[in-house]
């Protein structure tokens, strides 16, 4: 769970407090935990892995996919909305789990 800075909305003088939570089944849903309902609910291409926010910029909101991507959203409008994908490259998509040992032990 990631809380994001407070969003100032020009048009009515008002202050949002949101909370953004990234779930297993492709969506990140973005909550105003003053009126206690769902503010906005994005949908993404793989599971959240996770989210962050620049700290004094609510602006932009970055999440990581299972996929290998990350997404950075863009306030417009007061929504996020998708600004730029990310792809980690094809030949380094293996972690240290995934690598082959070639060393011989000695006995």
């Amino acid at each position: 769970m990631l809380k994001l800075n407070n969003i100032f909305i020009v048009k009515n003088r008002q202050k949002l407090n949101l909370v953004a939570l990234g779930f297993v089944d492709n969506k990140i849903i973005i909550i105003d935990l003053i009126l206690m309902k769902i503010y906005q609910e994005i949908k993404t291409s793989d599971t959240v892995y996770s989210l962050a926010q620049f700290k004094d910029d609510s602006k932009y909101l970055l999440c990581s996919l299972k996929n290998w991507q990350m997404i950075i959203y863009i306030l417009k409008e007061y929504k996020y909305k998708e600004y730029q994908i990310l792809e980690k490259p094809q030949e380094i998509r293996r972690g240290e789990i995934n690598k082959v040992i070639t060393y011989q032990m000695e006995i």
